[in-house]
């Protein structure tokens, strides 16, 4: 839905807004897949508990310190240490897509851009909404 409405908002001239939802739905994209790996469902609730654990999950998956609980680049490696962990690693194709996706979309996005008043280039515009549809078109290979 959010990759919707940010095409929707693209296409209206709300680029700043825009460029906040496609980063919205590549976090969220990619928090999913992780928990779906853990083993949660589709409706089970996820709040700080569970983000804290994920948190703890990484520390012992050897993973330096997240930013915060938006880095994109730390859910990535998370998520792909954790398939290792699990004997159910990526290929390297899809993990080196992953990353280059991960990192077009970082160069853009920050959770706090819903503060700011710039006004996103269309090739940033672009380079997200590329990123974020990657993301939701290849989640089920992710989770």
């Amino acid at each position: 839905m959010r990759l919707t409405e940010a095409d929707f908002l693209a296409t209206n001239g709300m680029r700043l807004a825009s460029l906040y939802l496609f980063g919205y739905a590549a976090e969220m994209t990619i928090k999913a897949a992780y928990f779906r790996v853990e083993g949660f469902g589709d409706n089970d609730p996820i709040g700080m508990p569970q983000l804290r654990a994920a948190q703890s999950r990484g520390a012992t998956l050897g993973l330096p310190k997240a930013r915060n609980f938006h880095d994109l680049s730390w859910w990535g490696g998370l998520l792909v240490e954790c398939r290792l962990a699990m004997g159910r690693p990526f290929s390297a194709s899809l993990a080196n897509q992953l990353f280059s996706h991960i990192s077009k979309i970082d160069r853009n996005w920050r959770e706090t851009l819903r503060y700011q008043s710039n006004r996103p280039r269309p090739s940033e515009l672009q380079e997200s909404r590329n990123t974020a549809s990657w993301l939701v078109k290849h989640f089920r290979y992710l989770g």
